[in-house]
């Protein structure tokens, strides 16, 4: 797997990747690549790399302009997601 890629398929992880997916998404890609009849939901995991990059800042510009494109009026719909 690259090691510059932000986001990453779940069954795409394995236990080689536990530095830049963690634990419980490398477990998780183990068990869709090993144990077929498993009933696991399509996922992705952000990277490490990509809250490294957002925490330098060559990603932190990038996710706020994205952030200003949503529409303000409507935030109740946001917050009541969290």
């Amino acid at each position: 797997m690259s090691n510059t890629r932000y986001t990453i398929a779940l069954q795409e992880c394995n236990t080689d990747d536990i530095q830049r997916v963690g634990g419980k998404a490398a477990a998780l890609g183990e068990m869709i690549q090993n144990i077929p009849d498993l009933k696991v939901p399509d996922g992705f995991v952000v990277t490490s790399n990509a809250f490294d990059a957002f925490i330098t800042g060559s990603l932190h510009h990038q996710v706020m302009k994205l952030l200003d494109k949503l529409p303000v009026d409507d935030l109740v719909v946001y917050t009541t997601r969290l």
